[in-house]
């Protein structure tokens, strides 16, 4: 059997009449009702839904949706560097970064320096070059984000500095207790981030970015800390009816967490929308014969709901739905299930990822109908049968 999997960031907002998703122009979708299965699909139950997730949920979204127990915290940093493939040890300390703006009040302007990745790359080999009492290694990885590992034995016990909002300061980095390992991780990563502000303050290339009318990527917000992976099972060693599987998404979270259970992994350059369904029509016509389960990351939802952005989801969905149609022509429907779900919830009214279910259909010429289902939406997702983490995978088995 081939499953051909599809996580949409973001897919949904909250439950009404006109989200971008209900609202969006889907014909080819909209077409395969009668071949579709619709859920109200929780990846998450919400006792698992952590105190920062409006912030940061993604890496155990995926772990639960491939049917993890995810009770136990899992650190974003370590994920978030293993999906960019960077070296990373056990008892290493990794941190998510984010390029942001800062202002000279110490206030934050934008947590993502305006998303433009215009020199980006340069001014991290410029951070790379800090002095630091541990050997580190940091790489842009994808957009604004930059993962850092100290290879060192560290403790992962201090506090992150991202607020998650705008027009506030960064928080202090400190220990979480008064042990001294966490004083020390404490120290060197904030020691690390105030002499890369020096850095990047002063770096002509932002002054570059401001004369083409960008935001300077002034400071690095912190998040994420972690110096262990979870010990999880081999996803196809638990579910042997798919011999193998590909993750194909860009350099993060969802690549890392597939790349621990056993998925290999193709990398989404990053190009506009256009470029980036064009690699993914074409690696997925690479793989079809090689790997049973393929699974998708599309990132382009998420983006926009946290930008507030509707229209931009909106088509979002619209050429995610030609892009399904062309796949779909391409790999046929003879014993291929298609699965198209999220991870969570990111509204376009606050702008913030928020706990909730997300529609999960199963797209099928084999599937057998138990209702009628009349579009793609949350709010059709909220009257269809609930389904909560990886019992996705014993529907499908």
């Amino acid at each position: 059997m081939r499953t051909i999997f599809f996580l949409i960031d973001g897919i949904s907002d909250f439950p009404q009449k006109n989200t971008p998703l209900r609202a969006s122009n889907k014909p080819f979708l909209h077409s395969l009702r009668d071949h579709m299965e619709l859920f109200q699909y929780f990846p998450l139950k919400k006792n698992q839904w952590p105190s920062d997730g409006r912030g940061s949920i993604s890496h155990i979204a995926n772990f639960g949706i491939l049917g993890y127990d995810v009770n136990n915290p899992i650190a974003r940093g370590p994920i978030e560097a293993i999906g960019g493939d960077m070296p990373f040890q056990k008892g290493e300390l990794a941190l998510r970064l984010n390029f942001a703006t800062i202002r000279d009040t110490g206030m934050i302007d934008d947590r993502r320096a305006g998303r433009d990745t215009l020199y980006l790359d340069e001014l991290i080999q410029s951070i790379a070059h800090v002095p630091c009492a541990i050997p580190f290694s940091i790489k842009r990885t994808y957009a604004h984000r930059c993962p850092v590992v100290f290879h060192a034995p560290l403790s992962s016990d201090i506090h992150e500095s991202d607020p998650f909002d705008p027009g506030l300061p960064p928080k202090t980095i400190t220990p979480l207790n008064d042990t001294q390992a966490a004083i020390k991780s404490a120290h060197i990563v904030s020691d690390f981030i105030m002499q890369s502000s020096v850095v990047l303050h002063n770096h002509p290339l932002n002054k570059k970015r401001q004369e083409a009318g960008l935001l300077p990527a002034n400071y690095l917000l912190m998040r994420g800390p972690g110096n262990s992976i979870p010990d999880f099972q081999n996803f196809f060693s638990l579910h042997p009816k798919w011999k193998n599987g590909i993750v194909i998404a860009e350099n993060g979270v969802v690549r890392g967490s597939c790349k621990i259970v056993g998925f290999d992994a193709d990398t989404v350059p990053e190009t506009g929308h256009s470029a980036q369904y064009q690699f993914i029509f074409e690696t997925i016509q690479k793989h079809i014969n090689s790997y049973d389960l393929l699974y998708i990351h599309l990132k382009g939802a998420d983006e926009a709901g946290h930008d507030k952005d509707a229209q931009r989801k909106k088509i979002f969905f619209e050429e995610f739905d030609a892009l399904f149609k062309k796949i779909t022509d391409a790999c046929g429907w003879d014993n291929v299930h298609y699965i198209i779900t999220g991870d969570h919830i990111t509204d376009c009214e606050t702008g913030k990822h928020e706990f909730g279910a997300v529609p999960l259909c199963i797209i099928s010429k084999q599937t057998h109908k138990t209702s009628a289902v009349q579009e793609l939406s949350e709010l059709e997702a909220y009257h269809s049968p609930e389904l909560t983490g990886g019992e996705i995978w014993d529907i499908l088995l």
